[in-house]
Protein backbone atom coordinates (compact mmCIF):
# COMPACT_ATOMS: atom_id res chain seq x y z
CA UNK A 1 0.00 0.00 0.00
CA UNK A 2 1.31 3.46 -0.93
CA UNK A 3 1.49 5.91 1.97
CA UNK A 4 0.34 9.49 1.37
CA UNK A 5 3.04 12.14 1.14
CA UNK A 6 1.94 13.90 4.31
CA UNK A 7 1.92 10.73 6.39
CA UNK A 8 5.18 9.58 4.80
CA UNK A 9 6.89 12.82 5.84
CA UNK A 10 5.83 12.18 9.44
CA UNK A 11 7.02 8.56 9.36
CA UNK A 12 10.37 9.39 7.74
CA UNK A 13 11.22 12.19 10.16
CA UNK A 14 9.03 11.52 13.18
CA UNK A 15 5.82 13.46 13.83
CA UNK A 16 7.59 16.19 15.81
CA UNK A 17 10.26 16.83 13.16
CA UNK A 18 8.15 16.58 10.00
CA UNK A 19 7.57 20.30 9.65
CA UNK A 20 11.26 21.15 10.03
CA UNK A 21 12.67 18.31 7.89
CA UNK A 22 10.36 18.71 4.88
CA UNK A 23 9.06 21.97 3.45
CA UNK A 24 5.34 22.05 2.73
CA UNK A 25 6.08 22.31 -0.99
CA UNK A 26 8.15 19.10 -0.78
CA UNK A 27 5.19 17.00 0.35
CA UNK A 28 3.08 15.71 -2.53
CA UNK A 29 -0.03 13.51 -2.56
CA UNK A 30 1.93 10.24 -2.88
CA UNK A 31 5.60 11.22 -2.59
CA UNK A 32 8.08 13.31 -0.64
CA UNK A 33 10.68 15.40 -2.45
CA UNK A 34 14.33 15.04 -1.44
CA UNK A 35 16.73 17.91 -2.04
CA UNK A 36 20.46 18.36 -2.63
CA UNK A 37 22.82 18.66 0.32
CA UNK A 38 26.51 18.26 -0.47
CA UNK A 39 27.87 17.92 -4.01
CA UNK A 40 31.06 15.99 -4.77
CA UNK A 41 32.35 17.08 -8.16
CA UNK A 42 35.14 15.94 -10.45
CA UNK A 43 38.56 17.53 -10.12
CA UNK A 44 41.50 16.58 -12.36
CA UNK A 45 39.70 13.40 -13.49
CA UNK A 46 39.01 12.38 -9.88
CA UNK A 47 36.12 13.26 -7.62
CA UNK A 48 36.99 15.95 -5.11
CA UNK A 49 36.78 14.84 -1.47
CA UNK A 50 35.81 18.40 -0.49
CA UNK A 51 32.07 18.97 -1.10
CA UNK A 52 30.55 22.07 -2.66
CA UNK A 53 27.05 23.55 -2.69
CA UNK A 54 26.95 24.61 -6.34
CA UNK A 55 28.29 23.08 -9.54
CA UNK A 56 27.79 23.56 -13.29
CA UNK A 57 27.73 19.96 -14.53
CA UNK A 58 29.13 19.41 -18.03
CA UNK A 59 27.64 16.94 -20.57
CA UNK A 60 28.68 13.39 -19.67
CA UNK A 61 30.06 14.44 -16.28
CA UNK A 62 29.46 12.27 -13.20
CA UNK A 63 29.00 13.70 -9.70
CA UNK A 64 27.92 12.33 -6.32
CA UNK A 65 25.16 14.03 -4.36
CA UNK A 66 24.23 13.65 -0.70
CA UNK A 67 20.55 14.19 0.01
CA UNK A 68 19.96 17.02 2.49
CA UNK A 69 17.21 15.29 4.49
CA UNK A 70 18.31 12.60 6.93
CA UNK A 71 15.53 9.99 6.80
CA UNK A 72 14.58 6.95 8.83
CA UNK A 73 12.50 4.04 7.49
CA UNK A 74 11.02 2.06 10.37
CA UNK A 75 9.99 -1.57 10.60
CA UNK A 76 7.01 -2.40 8.39
CA UNK A 77 7.82 0.14 5.66
CA UNK A 78 10.06 0.39 2.59
CA UNK A 79 10.90 3.19 0.20
CA UNK A 80 11.26 3.63 -3.55
CA UNK A 81 13.45 6.40 -4.97
CA UNK A 82 13.22 7.80 -8.49
CA UNK A 83 14.32 10.91 -10.37
CA UNK A 84 11.75 13.71 -10.88
CA UNK A 85 10.29 13.93 -14.38
CA UNK A 86 11.42 17.57 -14.68
CA UNK A 87 15.06 16.48 -14.36
CA UNK A 88 14.67 13.38 -16.55
CA UNK A 89 13.33 15.52 -19.40
CA UNK A 90 16.48 17.65 -19.20
CA UNK A 91 18.66 14.58 -19.79
CA UNK A 92 19.68 14.00 -16.17
CA UNK A 93 20.14 10.42 -14.99
CA UNK A 94 20.46 8.89 -11.52
CA UNK A 95 22.28 5.58 -11.81
CA UNK A 96 21.37 4.19 -8.39
CA UNK A 97 17.70 4.93 -7.56
CA UNK A 98 15.66 2.06 -6.24
CA UNK A 99 14.44 0.25 -3.18
CA UNK A 100 15.28 1.25 0.40
CA UNK A 101 14.80 -1.47 3.00
CA UNK A 102 13.22 -1.04 6.44
CA UNK A 103 15.81 -0.21 9.06
CA UNK A 104 17.62 2.40 6.93
CA UNK A 105 18.61 5.53 8.82
CA UNK A 106 20.77 8.37 7.60
CA UNK A 107 21.74 10.15 4.39
CA UNK A 108 20.93 8.85 0.92
CA UNK A 109 23.73 9.16 -1.67
CA UNK A 110 22.94 9.50 -5.38
CA UNK A 111 25.13 9.28 -8.48
CA UNK A 112 24.03 11.95 -10.98
CA UNK A 113 25.01 11.91 -14.68
CA UNK A 114 24.39 14.68 -17.20
CA UNK A 115 23.29 12.83 -20.35
CA UNK A 116 22.23 15.99 -22.20
CA UNK A 117 24.23 18.14 -24.63
CA UNK A 118 24.11 21.20 -22.33
CA UNK A 119 25.59 22.14 -18.98
CA UNK A 120 23.27 21.69 -16.01
CA UNK A 121 23.28 23.76 -12.82
CA UNK A 122 23.29 21.71 -9.62
CA UNK A 123 22.74 23.62 -6.37
CA UNK A 124 22.02 22.94 -2.72
CA UNK A 125 18.30 22.62 -1.81
CA UNK A 126 17.30 21.86 -5.41
CA UNK A 127 14.98 18.88 -5.84
CA UNK A 128 16.97 15.76 -6.77
CA UNK A 129 14.74 12.74 -6.07
CA UNK A 130 11.26 11.64 -4.97
CA UNK A 131 10.63 9.06 -2.32
CA UNK A 132 7.51 6.89 -2.32
CA UNK A 133 6.82 5.04 0.92
CA UNK A 134 5.07 1.65 1.04
CA UNK A 135 3.61 -0.34 3.92
CA UNK A 136 4.73 -3.98 3.92
CA UNK A 137 1.88 -6.47 4.18
CA UNK A 138 3.84 -8.96 6.30
CA UNK A 139 6.78 -7.05 7.74
CA UNK A 140 9.91 -8.74 9.00
CA UNK A 141 10.47 -8.43 12.72
CA UNK A 142 13.61 -6.68 13.88
CA UNK A 143 14.98 -5.76 10.41
CA UNK A 144 18.70 -5.26 9.96
CA UNK A 145 19.72 -1.70 10.73
CA UNK A 146 21.39 0.14 7.84
CA UNK A 147 23.22 3.43 8.40
CA UNK A 148 23.42 5.89 5.52
CA UNK A 149 26.59 7.87 6.18
CA UNK A 150 26.75 9.75 2.91
CA UNK A 151 29.66 9.77 0.47
CA UNK A 152 32.80 7.91 1.51
CA UNK A 153 36.26 7.51 -0.05
CA UNK A 154 35.38 4.11 -1.52
CA UNK A 155 32.51 5.62 -3.52
CA UNK A 156 34.67 8.52 -4.64
CA UNK A 157 37.39 6.24 -5.98
CA UNK A 158 34.91 3.99 -7.80
CA UNK A 159 33.20 6.77 -9.77
CA UNK A 160 34.79 7.96 -13.02
CA UNK A 161 34.91 11.57 -14.18
CA UNK A 162 33.20 11.02 -17.53
CA UNK A 163 30.28 8.65 -18.07
CA UNK A 164 31.27 6.01 -20.71
CA UNK A 165 34.20 8.24 -21.80
CA UNK A 166 31.80 10.44 -23.79
CA UNK A 167 34.22 13.38 -24.09
CA UNK A 168 37.12 11.17 -25.21
CA UNK A 169 35.03 9.30 -27.78
CA UNK A 170 33.56 12.56 -29.14
CA UNK A 171 37.01 14.06 -29.75
CA UNK A 172 38.17 10.87 -31.49
CA UNK A 173 35.12 10.86 -33.80
CA UNK A 174 35.54 14.53 -34.72
CA UNK A 175 39.23 14.03 -35.62
CA UNK A 176 38.41 10.94 -37.69
CA UNK A 177 35.76 12.78 -39.73
CA UNK A 178 38.06 15.79 -40.19
CA UNK A 179 40.95 13.74 -41.61
CA UNK A 180 38.67 11.80 -43.98
CA UNK A 181 37.14 14.93 -45.47
CA UNK A 182 40.43 16.85 -45.54
CA UNK A 183 41.86 14.28 -48.02
CA UNK A 184 38.84 14.78 -50.29
CA UNK A 185 39.12 18.56 -50.02
CA UNK A 186 42.83 18.56 -50.89
CA UNK A 187 42.18 16.38 -53.94
CA UNK A 188 39.63 18.86 -55.26
CA UNK A 189 42.07 21.75 -54.76
CA UNK A 190 44.88 19.90 -56.57
CA UNK A 191 42.56 19.10 -59.47
CA UNK A 192 41.50 22.75 -59.79
CA UNK A 193 45.11 23.96 -59.73
CA UNK A 194 46.14 21.43 -62.39
CA UNK A 195 43.33 22.55 -64.72
CA UNK A 196 44.27 26.19 -64.17
CA UNK A 197 47.98 25.53 -64.86
CA UNK A 198 47.21 23.74 -68.12
CA UNK A 199 44.87 26.54 -69.25
CA UNK A 200 47.29 29.44 -68.59
CA UNK A 201 49.17 29.24 -71.93
CA UNK A 202 45.93 29.48 -73.87
CA UNK A 203 44.75 32.47 -71.86
CA UNK A 204 47.96 34.49 -71.89
CA UNK A 205 49.51 33.74 -75.33
CA UNK A 206 46.92 32.41 -77.73
CA UNK A 207 48.67 33.84 -80.80
CA UNK A 208 52.03 32.16 -80.01
CA UNK A 209 50.71 28.62 -79.92
CA UNK A 210 50.25 26.85 -83.27
CA UNK A 211 47.46 24.44 -84.07
CA UNK A 212 49.48 21.23 -83.57
CA UNK A 213 50.71 22.26 -80.15
CA UNK A 214 47.21 23.35 -79.19
CA UNK A 215 45.78 19.93 -80.06
CA UNK A 216 48.56 18.16 -78.12
CA UNK A 217 48.03 20.29 -75.03
CA UNK A 218 44.29 19.70 -75.15
CA UNK A 219 44.85 15.94 -75.27
CA UNK A 220 47.25 16.11 -72.30
CA UNK A 221 44.73 18.25 -70.42
CA UNK A 222 41.86 15.81 -71.08
CA UNK A 223 44.01 12.85 -70.00
CA UNK A 224 45.08 14.59 -66.80
CA UNK A 225 41.50 15.62 -65.93
CA UNK A 226 40.22 12.06 -66.50
CA UNK A 227 42.92 10.66 -64.23
CA UNK A 228 42.15 13.16 -61.46
CA UNK A 229 38.42 12.47 -61.74
CA UNK A 230 39.08 8.73 -61.35
CA UNK A 231 41.23 9.36 -58.26
CA UNK A 232 38.54 11.61 -56.77
CA UNK A 233 35.85 9.01 -57.38
CA UNK A 234 37.94 6.33 -55.66
CA UNK A 235 38.50 8.58 -52.63
CA UNK A 236 34.77 9.24 -52.35
CA UNK A 237 34.06 5.49 -52.38
CA UNK A 238 36.65 4.91 -49.66
CA UNK A 239 35.17 7.74 -47.60
CA UNK A 240 31.76 6.06 -47.66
Amino acid sequence: MVISGEKASQILAGADQANTLFFKSSVRPATVNLTIGNIYRSNNKKLDHVPTTHHLQSPGEVILVEVKEEISIPEGYCGLLFIPNTLAKKGMLITNPGHIDPGFTGIVTLCLVNMSSRKHEVSISNEIARLMLFKIEEPEKNPRQINGRGVDSRQLEAIGHDFADISKRTKKTVLSVFFKHSVLFLTVIVTALAIFAISVPFILKPSDVNTDNTQLLLEIQDERISKLEAELSQLQKNDK
